[in-house]
This record gives C-alpha cells, sequence and structure tokens, in this order.
C-alpha cells in the first residue's frame, strides 16, 4: 500500500495559530478520519528559560503520542503527536503544557497507508532536527528503511512572512503572525523519498526545523518471483504470508526481511548482506542457495536448505524448532548457532569459526562432516558423528546424553569434552588429542582403531571399556570409578596417574609404561586383573600387584625393579 497525504486544516479549522498566552489550547469542533494516522505539528514559546518538556495533545476519542520534539533559540519548540485514527469522534483537540505559552500553532494532516502495527508512535520511523540563522533551512535524514517511506517536515523562522517549500514537496500549511513574530509551515513529499529536507524565505532570521519519515504500512498479501528475480538494495522487505521466489532469485543488500508464514526459494537462490532474516512459519531454500553476510537468521519454526548450501558471515543463526542442511553445506564465521529441537547435516557439511553452537535436542553430522574453531558446542541431547569426522579448535564439547563417533573420526585440541548422562561411543578409527579434560558421567567406549592423545585428565562416572587396537598416550590422570576394560592390543603409556576405585582388566596383548602411580581399590578380590602376555613398565619404586589366573599361563614381563607378586589361583 502507497502512502498518501491528506490537509486536515489547509490553514484553517481545526488548524490554529493562537498569540494568547495560556497553558491550554483547544481547536475548534472537526471530525478525524476514520482510519490511518492522524498528525499535529505544535508550536510554542515561553517568555524565558526553558521551553515545556511535558506537553500532552488530547480529545477526539484518540491516543496521542509525541513522536518526538526539538527546541531552538533557547524559548522555542517543535513538536509531532501522532494517533490512530481508528474510533475517532467528533470534538475539539486539547493541548495541554506545564508552564504558559506566548502562542500555539498547531498543523494537522493525517496519512493513509502507513504503519500501526506497533502503535502510531512506530509510524514515524525516524526523526531529523536542525536551528541556525539565514534565508533557509536544511535537515538531512538518514536512508529510508523503506524506498516506499516518505519524509514530512515542519519549519519556524522569526519574520512575519510567507515560508516556501522545497522542490518536488507539497505544502500542508503556512501561518505568519506577530506578538511573537513568525513564520510557520509545514509539507510533505508524497511521490518518493529523500532524504534532504528544507524550505525557505525572504528575510535572514533564526530558524528551527523538525522533519521525520512516516514508515509505509506491510504488505498483507503474498509476493511470488518466478523465472529470474532480482531484488536489490531492499531495507525491508516484510510479508504477512509468504514469499517464493522460483528460478534465479537473488536478493542483495536487504536490512531485514521477514515473513510471517513462510519462505520459498527455489532453483538458484542467494541472499546476501541481509542484516536480519525472520520466517515465523519457516523458510525453505532449494537449489543452490547462498545466505551471506547475515547477522540474524531466526526462524521460529525450522529451516530447511537443500543440494548446494552456503551460509556465511551469520551472526547469529537461531531456530526454534529444527534446521536441516543436506547435500553440501558449509556454515562459516558464525558467532552463534542455535537450535531449541535438532540440526541434521548430511553429506558433505562444514561449520567452521563458531563462538557457539547449542542443540538442545540432538546434533547428527553424517557423511563427511567437519566443525572446526567452535568456541562452544554444547548439545542437550545426543552428539553423533557418522562417516568421516573431525572437530577441531573445540574450546567445549558437552552433550548430556550420547555422543556417538562413527567411521573416521577425529575430535583435536577440544579443552573440555563432557559427557553427563549417557555414553561415549568411538568406533572403527577415531582420535582424541590435545583435549584438556575429558569426563564423563556415563562411559566411554572405544572400538577397533581408536587414540586418546595427550589428555590431561581422564574422569569416568561408570567404566572406560576399550576393545581391538586401542592406545592412550601421554595423560596426566586416568581416575574412572566404575572399571577399565582393555582388550585386544590396548596400550596406556606416559600416563602420569592411574587410579580405579573398581576394576583394571587387561585382555590380550596390553602395555602398560612410564606410570608414575598405579592404584588400584576394588571391593572383590584381584581389583587388577590381567591375562594373556602383559609388559609392565614399572616406577622407579616398590609395586604391588594382585594376578588372578584364568585357566591360562600368565606371563609377566618386568624391569629388573623391586615387584612384590600376589598370584592367586582361580
Amino acid at each position: 500500500m502507497a502512502i498518501g497525504f491528506t490537509n486536515q486544516g489547509a490553514s484553517a479549522a481545526p488548524d490554529f495559530d493562537i498569540s494568547t498566552d495560556s497553558a491550554s489550547y483547544d481547536s475548534a469542533v472537526w471530525t478525524p478520519p476514520a482510519s490511518g494516522l492522524v498528525g499535529v505539528w505544535v508550536h510554542t514559546r515561553v517568555t524565558g528559560g526553558s521551553p515545556n518538556t511535558s506537553a500532552s495533545v488530547t480529545g477526539n476519542g484518540l491516543t496521542w503520542a509525541e513522536a518526538g520534539a526539538m527546541t531552538f533559540s533557547t524559548t522555542r519548540r517543535i513538536s509531532l503527536f501522532v494517533a490512530n485514527a481508528s474510533g475517532a469522534t467528533s470534538g475539539s483537540t486539547k493541548f495541554l503544557f506545564e508552564n504558559t505559552q506566548l502562542h500555539c500553532t498547531a498543523l494537522f494532516f493525517s496519512v493513509d497507508g502507513a504503519y500501526l502495527s506497533d502503535g502510531s508512535a512506530c509510524a514515524i520511523r525516524q526523526l531529523g532536527s536542525a536551528s541556525g540563522s539565514g534565508t533557509s533551512g536544511c535537515i538531512t535524514l538518514a536512508t529510508a528503511g523503506d524506498t516506499n517511506n516518505r519524509p514530512i517536515s515542519s519549519w519556524k523562522h522569526l519574520v512575519s512572512e510567507n515560508t516556501e517549500q522545497r522542490t518536488n514537496w507539497t505544502k500542508f500549511d503556512d501561518f505568519l503572525n506577530t506578538a511573537p513574530t513568525r513564520g510557520i509551515q509545514s509539507q510533505y513529499r508524497g511521490d518518493a523519498w529523500e532524504t534532504e529536507c528544507s524550505a525557505s524565505w525572504g528575510v535572514s532570521a533564526t530558524w528551527g526545523g523538525l522533519a521525520a519519515e512516516v514508515k509505509v504500512a506491510a504488505s498483507a498479501g503474498g509476493i511470488t518471483h518466478s523465472g529470474e528475480a532480482s531484488l536489490l538494495a531492499v531495507a525491508n522487505m516484510t510479508n504477512a504470508t509468504r514469499l517464493k521466489a522460483s528460478g534465479i532469485a537473488v536478493w542483495g543488500a536487504v536490512s531485514n526481511t521477514t515473513n510471517a508464514a513462510r519462505m520459498t526459494a527455489r532453483g538458484v537462490a542467494s541472499l546476501q548482506s541481509v542484516a536480519s532474516l525472520s520466517p515465523v512459519g519457516r523458510a525453505r531454500l532449494v537449489g543452490n542457495v547462498a545466505l551471506a553476510a547475515k547477522s540474524d537468521q531466526v526462524p521460529s519454526a525450522w529451516l530447511t536448505l537443500h543440494a548446494d548450501t552456503a551460509l556465511l558471515g551469520t551472526a547469529s543463526l537461531v531456530n526454534a524448532a529444527r534446521a536441516a542442511f543436506r547435500g553440501d553445506v558449509a556454515l562459516d564465521a558464525r558467532s552463534d548457532l542455535s537450535n531449541t529441537a535438532w540440526k541434521l547435516s548430511r553429506a558433505a557439511a562444514l561449520m567452521e569459526a563458531y563462538a557457539n553452537a547449542t542443540f538442545t535436542a540432538r546434533l547428527t553430522l553424517a557423511g563427511t562432516a567437519i566443525l572446526t574453531g567452535a568456541a562452544s558446542l554444547q548439545v542437550a541431547a545426543a552428539l553423533r558423528a557418522a562417516g568421516a569426522a573431525v572437530l577441531t579448535g573445540t574450546a567445549t564439547l558437552s552433550p548430556q546424553g550420547q555422543v556417538t563417533f562413527r567411521g573416521t573420526a577425529n575430535l583435536s585440541g577440544i579443552a573440555s569434552l563432557l559427557v553427563s548422562v549417557g555414553g561415549q561411543v568411538l568406533s572403527a578409527m577415531a582420535a582424541l588429542s590435545a583435549a584438556s579434560d575429558l569426563a564423563t558421567s556415563g562411559r566411554i567406549v572405544l572400538s577397533g582403531a581408536a587414540s586418546l592423545t595427550s589428555i590431561a585428565e581422564i574422569v569416568s562416572a561408570a567404566m572406560i571399556f576399550r576393545q581391538s587396537n586401542a592406545a592412550l598416550n601421554v595423560t596426566a590422570s586416568i581416575a574412572p570409578n566404575g572399571r577399565l576394560t582393555l582388550s585386544g592390543s590396548a596400550a596406556l603409556a606416559g600416563t602420569a596417574t592411574y587410579a580405579s576405585s573398581g576394576h583394571l582388566i587387561l585382555s590380550g596383548t596390553a602395555l602398560l609404561e612410564s606410570f608414575a602411580n598405579l592404584v588400584s581399590v576394588g571391593t572383590l578380590l584381584g581389583a587388577v586383573v590381567v591375562y594373556a602376555v602383559i609388559e609392565l613398565e614399572l616406577p622407579e619404586r616398590d609395586t604391588v600387584l594382585g594376578l588372578r589366573s584364568r585357566l591360562r599361563p600368565v606371563t609377566l614381563i618386568v624391569p629388573v625393579r623391586s615387584l612384590v607378586l600376589d598370584v592367586r589361583s582361580r
């Protein structure tokens, strides 16, 4: 809907220009329009000191709001009041001030097609003011939020003469009076937006002006773009129902894209430099899709990106329901990624340079998945990585449920890996390296060729279970409250402290070396259980081990150091 202006007074009732000293003024009886935005410019002056900082407008069954004001020449003030015309009644409009005014001038107008969804004051998107001395005045507004928005302005100079409007602008009202001497005018531009607002007069004088941007109402229907569609440098794009783009679609330099229902882009679609993308229903981008340089993307239902998908330079990506990325997916340089339900990435997925990634339900990475440079990755339920998965440079990885890595998995440079409920499962080839802390309240299961290296501390409330080729290297501390089971070719090397409050079970070919401290506290006889071939590289001190054989000879290889053995038959 286009914005349209109507002069409600044309320098006549209900407009007034009164020179009587008073703290209240009334307009003549009049009937405002039944819909749209009603506005009034109010010019006043006090005798000395500062002009009133508190003023109010009442009447006609409307709720008036002060959209803005400015003061110039110490005692003079220009104010803009607006109201939603819905429910207006016939009557006079009253203006009340906190102190006595030397005059009051009111200039009424109305606007069709203005934005009223968030209250009448929100119909005024921005204000600008200026003052000075001369034969003209100028105010420069910022870029409009929408090219369909329109500028308005009102001026006062201290000479009783007519005021001329700017070229291409239309004059609303023009008052000239004395006691005090003044020339007052209001104007608008109805055919286009421009940032410059100005007025001129014949005699050089002190002047002040106030300008405003009137915001256009949002479209109530839907927008459909078929074939090759391009929308560039759009400040605000709002759709109350849905936005649909088919074929080759480009949205460039859009500051705000809001869809109350859904947004669908098919084929080759590109959204670039969007400050905010907020579909209340759902956003679906199918085909070759790129979303670049987004500061905020907030779908309250779900977001689906199919085929080749790239989301670049997004400050915040928040999905209240779910986000699904299929095909080749790249999410780069995001400061925040949050999903209250779950996120699914299939095939080749790349997520890097995240300050924070939070999933309250689950995170699933399938195919080739890479998460790099994430400051925090938190999953409230389950984290699953299948295929070739790499998580590097993550400061904190905290799943509250279960962590599962299948295939080739690599977690490196992680400061903290915490699993609070379920277990961590690493199957096939898995490597965790350079993690400062690894803590699970459930259990850790490593199967296949698994390696945990350079871990400062491993703490498991239940058990650590390792089978086939498994290695724990350069670990400062291992302390499972339950039990530790190593089967197949297993090695524990360079561990400063190993303390087991339950069982230590070594089966197959096992190697324990360079332990500063080996402690096992169990409630059952033979808390340390070893069988097959065991090699112990013991520290420089006496060590006591309890050994229990199991239907086969025990071969124990030890260095020439003091060792006390308590060998018990089954």
